[in-house]
């Protein structure tokens, strides 16, 4: 998963704005905290803010060039 793929979460907990909606992936990304360990992906959906998520998670629709 890279900067400008396009993907749909498929699993993990999905919050209801996450059902079937497309998002763009920003990147991989380092948590300042301890709280996310691990590979991170910086995913950004439609009317929110970017956020942290494991890209193990999420099944890429459309790779970017």
């Amino acid at each position: 998963m890279k900067s400008g793929d396009l993907v749909i979460k498929r699993w993990g907990r999905i919050e209801p704005y996450q059902q079937g909606t497309v998002a763009l992936c920003l990147g991989p990304k380092q948590a300042a905290g301890l709280l996310m360990t691990g590979p991170l992906v910086e995913i950004l959906y439609p009317g929110y803010s970017p956020q942290l998520h494991k890209p193990s998670e999420f099944e890429v629709i459309s790779e970017s060039r």
